[in-house]
């Protein structure tokens, strides 16, 4: 059955000035009884934005289109009460609004209408994919992938972040079809051409939508700089934005379309590639009347969704994984995507596979980074000389720094490390390097080191797999077993062989023979001729 909201009975009228709201009441009785009073009616801010969820009073807050004006927005009331649709909410000493269809401040967001029967969280998500594949031919695992990230932009204050998403491909591919595909099943979705630094953080912070960026654009270094910043601090919660001295929330889902993926490591690790390419398939087009009706489809359902699971899916992401093998970031990403599928077996399954796929390829990216660089040439130096029993004692920062350029110029790359850039690095990796006499300054690979050199391995994801060489991979064989890489499970896979030390070689028994032979002749010397029997 479904629920449709309407109107309040009581009637306002907004009036938009200087980016906040005065709103003027006609109650039935006229004058507010405090002013009959005598007493002077205290002005409330009001602003024009969507009031932030009140987890602590257990009180959530849900943008809605009034079913009688689907141009009109309201506010859904749900947690701690029984559902209710009002125009107004008063919170942290001011009252949010919902805007006027004709004011500039508003968006043109993907909102419910009602609420509707939802299902399980399952049968819903294979409902996505078909919606999303009849559109746009992505490949099944980057596809399961985006449905699993529709249903976490419904429940982002569930989850410790919020996973980007990086559809690249060139043109005519069907990038921007799957944006607007994605505006129509995310919570709140808002697809925009072009975004600046200075209008991120406004319009997020106002009313925390699923932000879908066409064609992002980092050719203007100033604007660049600045936009990577934001980006950076808003799959976290908790990390606002002081801005003349505001704070601005930025937190939640995002997905972009560029015809590349972002070089800046630090950025691409927090999301994940959608790879498009172009297709000779008919696909059907999908115009504003396609949007909508795929908009009034699936809104309702979701925000049912939300308010039906929003317990579960919290618990759910509480709970522990089988998450072994990712990388910290990517198990974090993993959490927030499963979380909402409830502990589904085959899907979760599929989705993990997914992940491990999307973190193989993106650790090529992270090998090029300092961090990454300098702890996996020390992985490899507390590794050699094992299987000859003569482990390295001391390296130097200056060998660290040839050890890693050798290794890059190797590989082709065109970045270089200097002694100083690995020094910094090692420091802010907690490494203390220490003065080896006049040669200079370098690290003892002490037990205590190789425990801490292991636990930063452990954290950036580097395991034995990492600095194996090729032969090793084939072959499946890793070496000299190391204890501190199984304690900390960075084994990769691989077996390992505990190698005996080297025994005494002994004589054969027939030289034994032929010595005895010696002994007994005494006149036969060495180098004479052999007497011919």
């Amino acid at each position: 059955m479904r629920a449709h909201f309407g109107s309040p009975r009581t009637s306002q009228r907004v009036t938009p000035i200087s980016g906040r709201t005065a709103v003027a009441a006609n109650h039935s009785k006229g004058v507010p009884s405090s002013a009959t009073n005598g007493d002077v009616e205290k002005h409330v801010p009001k602003t024009q934005a969507c009031p932030p969820d009140d987890p602590h009073s257990g009180e959530f807050v849900e943008a809605i289109r009034d079913c009688q004006d689907p141009q009109k927005m309201m506010f859904l009331r749900w947690g701690n009460r029984p559902e209710e649709v009002v125009s107004e909410i008063e919170r942290c000493a001011q009252i949010f609004v919902p805007p006027t269809p004709g004011s500039k401040s508003f968006q043109e967001l993907s909102l419910p209408t009602g609420l509707e029967p939802c299902g399980a969280p399952a049968k819903l998500c294979s409902e996505i994919i078909s919606a999303i594949s009849e559109y746009v031919k992505v490949q099944p695992d980057e596809l399961l992938i985006c449905a699993a990230a529709v249903l976490a932009s419904w429940f982002p204050d569930c989850a410790e972040v919020a996973p980007y998403l990086w559809i690249t491909g060139p043109l005519g591919s069907g990038k921007t079809k799957l944006l607007k595909l994605l505006w129509c099943l995310c919570r709140r979705g808002l697809l925009v051409g072009d975004v600046r630094a200075g209008s991120l953080y406004q319009i997020v912070d106002a009313w925390n939508p699923t932000l879908l960026v066409d064609e992002l654009d980092f050719s203007n270094s100033t604007a660049r700089a600045e936009l990577l910043r934001l980006l950076r601090s808003g799959s976290v919660p908790g990390t606002p934005t002081i801005r003349n001295g505001k704070r601005y929330s930025i937190y939640g889902l995002k997905a972009f379309s560029s015809r590349q993926s972002p070089d800046d490591a630090a950025l691409a690790s927090r999301g994940l590639i959608i790879s498009m390419s172009p297709t000779a398939c008919e696909t059907p087009a999908l115009d504003n009347f396609a949007m909508r009706a795929l908009e009034r489809k699936f809104q309702s359902r979701m925000c049912r969704l939300r308010l039906r699971y929003h317990a579960a899916v919290k618990k759910q992401h509480a709970l522990p994984m089988d998450l072994e093998g990712l990388s910290p970031r990517m198990k974090q990403i993993a959490r927030a995507l499963a979380a909402p599928l409830l502990g589904d077996r085959e899907l979760t399954a599929k989705l993990i596979a997914a992940l491990r796929d999307q973190d193989e390829q993106a650790s090529i990216e992270r090998s090029l980074e300092p961090e990454w660089l300098v702890v996996t040439d020390l992985m490899t130096d507390c590794h050699e000389g094992l299987e000859r029993g003569r482990p390295i004692s001391e390296i130097f920062v200056g060998g660290i720094a040839s050890s890693i350029n050798q290794r890059l110029k190797f590989q082709g790359e065109d970045i270089r490390l200097s002694a100083k850039k690995v020094g910094l690095t090692l420091k802010s990796l907690g490494l203390r390097t220490e003065s080896l006499g006049r040669t200079g300054r370098g690290l003892r690979l002490t037990s205590a080191l190789k425990l801490k050199i292991h636990q930063i391995a452990a954290r950036l994801g580097i395991d034995r797999r990492t600095i194996a060489p090729m032969t090793a991979l084939e072959t499946g064989y890793g070496g000299v077993p190391c204890a501190l890489c199984k304690k900390f499970k960075l084994t990769g896979g691989l077996r390992f062989i505990a190698l005996k030390a080297p025994m005494p070689r002994r004589r054969p028994a027939s030289d034994r023979r032929e010595l005895l032979k010696v002994v007994d002749n005494p006149r036969q010397q060495r180098g004479a001729p052999k007497k011919e029997e």
